[in-house]
């Protein structure tokens, strides 16, 4: 209990005066032309994991999102997210398939709703904010069960609260994101409340912490650059719930208010890095593009 209590207040401490980055883009500066206009982006992470040992097997993992974001007055912004989940499971020639007759699955996500009071400038955004998490993803077969699993290690422990089962999650995320001449700078933050909904008694409420931080070269519209980020789930006793990533991206904002983006997500230790000892490294491509209006 103490060291729960200890990660609460240290992380709290730690990311209040800047907060986490909810849309997939990984630079923020141009998501409002103005005070009130809108911006709808699909994006789509994709991985495909190989686990070694007597259950060799592969798991494909599909998360395409779709985000809404809405400038409500010259300060405060919405946003919508509607995540989903495909995972697709192939056992290696031999193995028997541990799911029974289904291999595969397609889930709804948790939507998340949040808040944003934002400060803009043509180079420069701060952002801090309230959301909500419905506990919708509740799957109710084997490989269903797994779809949480490898959607949070696609994502490398970032938005736990979209994908984690039975759980009504509360989240204050923010961001704060400066452009120096030809250089993006960044760093963004959450801490959120995983608040179980089902039937169990064993669950507990954990806490999701997560942190990272990006620097980026622009040239004209484009800018491509490196996130380094930390996601973790702190309070839960067992296990290695704590996994760090880089993330190699490119960004283009185009005529119009249309925009894109894309990058390789690479888990870096246990539980599902490259470099980890463990039976599953993990890395993701991520792509995604919408526009402004």
């Amino acid at each position: 209990m103490r060291n729960r209590l200890g990660w609460m207040v240290l992380f709290v401490c730690l990311s209040a005066p800047i907060g986490a980055l909810a849309q997939g883009r990984p630079i923020g500066l141009n998501d409002r032309a103005g005070g009130r206009d809108h911006a709808i982006e699909l994006e789509l992470d994709v991985s495909i994991a190989s686990e070694d040992g007597p259950g060799a097997a592969t798991y494909t993992t599909l998360l395409p999102k779709v985000y809404g974001s809405f400038g409500l007055t010259d300060d405060l912004e919405l946003e919508v997210t509607i995540p989903s989940v495909f995972v697709d499971y192939s056992r290696d020639e031999g193995n028997e398939v541990p799911f029974g007759e289904s291999d595969s699955a397609l889930l709804l996500g948790n939507p998340y709703l949040a808040l944003f009071y934002a400060d803009r400038s043509l180079r420069s955004v701060a952002r801090v904010g309230f959301g909500v998490a419905l506990p919708v993803l509740d799957p109710d077969d084997p490989i269903g069960r797994e779809a949480p699993l490898m959607a949070v290690a696609t994502r490398g422990y970032m938005d736990t609260w979209l994908y984690v089962p039975e759980r009504l999650s509360f989240v204050v995320p923010g961001q704060l994101q400066a452009r120096v001449s030809l250089f993006v700078i960044g760093v963004d933050a959450a801490v959120s409340a995983l608040i179980p909904t089902g039937d169990s008694d064993q669950q507990e409420t954990e806490l999701g912490v997560q942190a990272g931080a990006l620097f980026g070269i622009a040239a004209g519209d484009a800018t491509i650059g490196m996130r380094l980020q930390v996601g973790a789930v702190p309070t839960i006793d067992s296990g290695d719930h704590a996994q760090a990533s880089l993330m190699p991206f490119v960004q283009a904002d185009l005529d119009g208010g249309a925009f894109f983006h894309g990058g390789v997500l690479i888990n870096l230790d246990d539980p599902y890095g490259v470099a980890g000892d463990n039976t599953v490294g993990l890395w993701a491509l991520r792509i995604g593009g919408g526009g402004r209006f």
